[in-house]
């Protein structure tokens, strides 16, 4: 039993510290206890928490985190000394992280790249808030599932009520002013990539339905607020520049809006996206050898080839549930995400000093988000056999991705 419960406890943090193409459709949808967009843990394993003596649930360290949140203020878009540049408390607002003040100028505009360093100004603006609504949001709303503590949910729906649904305080639909460049641009396309945090927040909406603090109208609300923001995506310019990027930040705008449309019922636009995923993503993006050379050309390409296969397999449980099956795509020669793998683990430490532009290599914690996911793709023994080993027990307890882009 103890062994048990230190397996499901390790699956926890592990996630908390990250969760047309017909050649490759299945009209066999797979089958599963599986219930959530990210987290993908198995019910049954969720369901042996829920089974523990209260003493031994109040001594975990999420429940623990989760008792602390109950004590601090909910996070607001509004709560921000001045607005950007629409003038609207309730627009989200960030700028590039990756651009710094000019110091050839007088007044350092514009803003310069310099990549691989994150400008420490970011986290003046909103791009901070929405990491920590998201590791808020999961913190209240596993305890609650693991507890049934009706604070933990009313907590969370408290906050969810504040970001989405209130009409005074809620964020406005759209990302138009993300990833601004002062002195340059409003706002990018590739701003659209800080929204990921809301796939993972999905996974709270699943745990917390089941709250009587929950209702119709809360989820109702919520789906309608999702709805205008798929269709900002789906519609909008911006939605589009960022779809036609051939690297990371289009493997993550497809997630985003297969999540968002499978979360409003949108099977039109989700059976869009999942029918040109294998195609456009993973067999242009991963090479014949494994290798992410978009992600690779960076400076912290390693890093970012983790980062882009982390939402390709997140993508394979949305597939699997709608009958796509990217692991076996193309169907004549072996998967291409199993090479992408493969690749990360069995050339850091060695190529990675060679083919990106400064030296670096990944801890096993920072390979976290890719063998988390190799973990509960149950059908794939051999890559399970293959990373069963790994020490991933020092990893932090709340191992997010390096919020850097």
């Amino acid at each position: 039993m103890f062994k048990t419960v230190v397996r499901i406890f390790f699956l926890l943090n592990l996630f908390l510290n990250i969760v047309s193409c017909p050649t490759n459709y299945n009209e066999n949808k797979v089958e599963s206890n599986k219930i959530f967009y990210s987290l993908e843990l198995d019910k049954l394993e969720l369901l042996k928490l829920k089974s523990l003596p209260l003493k031994q649930q109040n001594s975990l360290p999420i429940v623990r985190k989760a008792s602390q949140l109950l004590q601090t203020d909910p996070i607001s878009i509004i709560d921000k000394s001045k607005p950007g540049p629409s003038g609207n408390f309730q627009d989200y607002y960030s700028i590039s992280p990756y651009w710094w003040p000019n110091t050839q100028t007088y007044d350092g505009l514009p803003y310069v790249r310099i990549d691989g360093f994150r400008n420490p100004e970011v986290d003046d603006y909103d791009r901070i808030k929405l990491i920590k609504l998201k590791e808020r949001i999961l913190t209240l709303g596993i305890a609650y599932y693991i507890t049934n503590n009706e604070d933990f949910a009313s907590a969370a729906i408290d906050q969810i009520n504040i970001w989405f649904i209130n009409s005074e305080t809620s964020m406005t639909p759209h990302l138009f002013y993300a990833q601004a460049i002062p002195g340059e641009t409003e706002g990018r396309a590739l701003g659209i990539i800080e929204s990921r945090d809301f796939v993972f927040i999905l996974d709270a909406v699943k745990m917390l339905s089941t709250s009587t603090n929950w209702s119709n109208d809360i989820e109702s609300s919520l789906k309608d607020w999702f709805s205008k923001y798929l269709n900002w995506l789906w519609t909008h310019p911006r939605g589009e520049t960022e779809k036609n990027q051939i690297n990371n930040h289009a493997t993550w705008y497809d997630l985003q809006v297969a999540a968002f449309a499978e979360f409003t019922e949108n099977d039109e636009i989700l059976h869009s996206v999942l029918n040109g995923f294998a195609e456009y993503r993973i067999e242009t993006q991963i090479d014949e050898t494994g290798k992410q050379p978009f992600e690779m050309r960076r400076a912290d390409g390693m890093q970012y080839s983790v980062f882009n296969l982390q939402a390709m397999l997140m993508m394979t449980h949305i597939g699997d549930r709608n009958g796509f099956d990217y692991w076996n795509y193309p169907l004549a020669h072996k998967s291409k995400l199993e090479k992408a793998i493969n690749y990360i683990t069995d050339t850091n430490n060695t190529l990675s000093i060679k083919e990106t532009s400064r030296e670096e290599t990944l801890d096993d914690c920072s390979l976290a988000p890719i063998l988390y996911n190799v973990y509960l793709y149950n059908r794939n023994y051999s890559l399970k056999i293959k990373y069963q080993n790994i020490n991933l027990s020092n990893c932090s307890e709340f191992y997010f991705i390096p919020e850097r882009l």
